[in-house]
């Protein structure tokens, strides 16, 4: 096994024994929490600058395949880890529980470890391990219960579609058996969409996640609603069985998750708190994610998964803003101005930069791989690059209208001075690397290993050249 994969793999366990340390200890002191999530996301990208360019690292033991470090993995582990550390670091004292901030670790090691899996066995380990830190972590409300409901559905049909596969291809069998198999059943493989989309927490499945919320802190909330791990499924298995089976569903698929990202973001645009606001915006971004996950087109597939590495960060150091407002504020009612600005100056700049980051604003990462998804599939049919451009601009006037709600406003007076709430340099810290990142990315987008792999491939003025 390569020293990247070895990085990778050592990301991946670091934090899951920082849960297992912060469960013996029995209580969750920020510098432990910091200090295992930083040294995951540390150990992670050490394994993306050693990954060489193109290059397939992968662990085989007994002849079979486990884990493997492609450009997809190399891509997304270090943005897990480094939006890890900013919730760690910008997570509110009292909001700093055993039970949030042990299942924050466990999300994160093993949504690393599920990015470079390569065995049916241990992804159905893996997923199933996050089900039940979700709905952990989730439990005791409203959100619980109807995380119990809709995972659970979830976990079922999973579970059964890996039997039936494991069971016709055999307990050895490679990925790429498994895909020739769901490929030959159509049932199984809408099956284990469905089971994706069930844990992805789109519309019309997103009761848990905006409860979530509106119930939560939103930095607790983050590492349950991000990475998004049902999209590993989706990519690694779904989408190449689609690709055999039923080439001409793809457009369908995308219009369909279009459809939904443009209701859910029309839905936080009417919403009065801001949690469900957030909740609603972020299962627009999920469902978008799926449009280049499902790309059948090298650039826009391209595209698509550094688009969800860069909306990891993106709304990652977002909620994170929104969650500092939070705390200052409690509960947030948008049919009022809040004036926040007058006390906590700073934080209203990160805010409305780091929301921008999320409708692909110009200047961020995120800008470049939403134009390498303009050049893919999606860019051939103008009712779905149409759809697009109306997500990405409906989240744009959501953010807009939550900064002039949050921060701008009839200024009250404020006769003690330590009304004052400035961000502390933890938070700062946090949001400030956040955004250092993203907008590093879109000066060297390069930088990222799909993007890369990605322009080694495609032939010098193919983009100026596609239809």
């Amino acid at each position: 096994m390569s020293a990247a994969l070895w990085m990778v793999v050592a990301g991946a366990a670091l934090p899951v024994l920082g849960a297992v340390g912060v469960a013996l200890r029995r209580r969750a002191d920020r510098a432990w929490v910091v200090g295992a999530a930083g040294l995951g996301a540390l150990s992670t990208t050490l394994g993306a600058v050693l990954s060489e360019r193109g290059a397939v690292a992968q662990a085989v033991v007994d002849g079979q395949l486990l884990f493997a470090l492609d450009p997809i993995a190399a891509t997304l582990a270090p943005a897990l880890g480094l939006v890890a550390v900013a919730a760690a670091l910008a997570l509110p004292a009292r909001a700093l529980s055993m039970r949030g901030a042990g299942a924050a670790l466990l999300m994160q090691g093993l949504s690393t470890a599920l990015l470079a899996v390569a065995d049916l066995r241990l992804l159905l380990l893996f997923e199933l391990l996050k089900l039940v830190a979700v709905v952990w972590a989730l439990r005791g409300g409203r959100a619980g219960r109807l995380a119990v409901v809709t995972l659970g559905l979830s976990a079922l049909l999973l579970v059964a579609v890996s039997a039936l596969l494991l069971g016709q291809a055999g307990w050895s069998a490679a990925m790429t058996g498994h895909v020739a198999a769901l490929a030959e059943h159509p049932a199984w493989l809408l099956a284990l969409g469905l089971a994706g989309l069930l844990r992805l927490g789109v519309f019309p499945f997103h009761g848990w996640l905006v409860a979530a919320f509106e119930e939560g802190q939103p930095a607790q909330i983050l590492p349950l609603a991000i990475p998004a791990s049902a999209l590993v499924i989706i990519v690694r298995l779904v989408s190449p069985a689609l690709e055999i089976a039923a080439p001409g569903v793809h457009g369908v698929i995308v219009v369909a998750a279009l459809l939904a990202a443009l209701l859910s973001q029309g839905l936080a645009l009417v919403q009065t708190d801001l949690g469900r606001a957030l909740g609603f915006s972020v299962t627009a971004g999920l469902a978008a994610l799926l449009v280049g996950a499902i790309d059948v087109d090298p650039i826009g597939r391209a595209g698509g998964v550094a688009h969800w590495a860069a909306w990891v960060l993106a709304i990652g150091g977002f909620v994170l803003a929104a969650g500092a407002a939070t705390a200052r504020l409690g509960k947030v009612d948008l049919r009022r101005s809040h004036a926040l600005n007058e006390r906590a100056p700073r934080l209203g700049g990160l805010f409305v930069m780091l929301g921008f980051a999320t409708a692909a604003g110009p200047g961020t990462v995120d800008f470049v791989s939403a134009d390498l998804m303009l050049h893919g599939t999606v860019g051939h049919h103008w009712p779905q690059l149409l759809l697009l451009i109306a997500v990405m601009g409906v989240q744009g006037m959501n953010v807009l209208r939550w900064y002039f709600q949050i921060f701008t406003g009839p200024a009250p007076t404020f006769a003690d001075p330590r009304a004052s709430m400035p961000l502390q340099i933890r938070e700062r810290v946090g949001l400030m690397v956040v955004l250092g990142l993203l907008l590093l990315g879109g000066f060297a987008p390069n930088a990222l290993p799909v993007i890369e792999h990605a322009s080694a491939e495609v032939p010098p003025g193919a983009l100026a050249h596609r239809p």
